[in-house]
């Protein structure tokens, strides 16, 4: 008994997470600006399922403490297709929601870890290697966020108000943030490899 009980724990932590089509097609893109172009034009609907396929695979990684899993769960739950519905509602609750919940997340999480949770279309794992900088984008980040730009880098590019075309969503926490201005020059390299649990 105590072998079969082994073995079932191991087969569901090494359990494998079959990726969404629809979040492989946005990972698939060269760029931020390609992904969040693709991410625009998906339905509500696909917008949720995107986000709880990424919330999936995070749980599934497995190594989260208890807190770590609420806040997991929590957001899981609060995603749903009426959260990505423009000026709604659900959404508006959403977006006060979400402000509190990113700084529990980061305290949690820590910056680099939630990043790679809740910003990140990619799976997750420890040793993710987040790149940039993508060539810049007309209204490609959010002024006053805490995950715009290179997020990733201590001390990294911040957003500036800039004359561009305001997005309504496709920024910060589950791209569900406007994009409201521009990346300032960067110079810095152009691929940091961030770990950290």
């Amino acid at each position: 008994m105590k072998q079969l009980t082994i073995a079932l724990f191991l087969f569901i932590q090494f359990q494998v997470h079959a990726m969404n089509p629809l979040r492989l097609n946005i990972i698939n893109q060269a760029n931020t600006e390609n992904r969040r172009a693709i991410y625009l034009t998906y339905s509500a609907d696909q917008k949720a399922t995107v986000w709880l396929d990424k919330l999936n695979q995070v749980i599934q990684y497995g190594g989260w403490n208890e807190e770590q899993l609420q806040l997991l769960s929590l957001m899981k739950n609060k995603i749903t297709p009426y959260i990505f519905i423009e000026g709604s509602p659900q959404q508006n609750d959403w977006l006060k929601f979400y402000d509190q919940f990113e700084v529990a997340g980061i305290t949690s999480f820590t910056k680099i870890v939630y990043g790679k949770i809740f910003v990140s279309l990619h799976d997750y794992s420890v040793d993710m290697t987040i790149t940039g900088s993508d060539p810049p984008s007309d209204c490609g980040c959010m002024v006053g966020s805490n995950f715009t730009c290179e997020w990733w880098i201590p001390g990294g590019t911040e957003c500036g108000k800039a004359a561009c075309v305001e997005k309504p969503r496709g920024c910060g926490g589950v791209w569900n943030q406007r994009c409201d201005g521009n990346c300032k020059a960067a110079g810095v390299s152009n691929q940091q490899l961030i770990k950290g649990n």
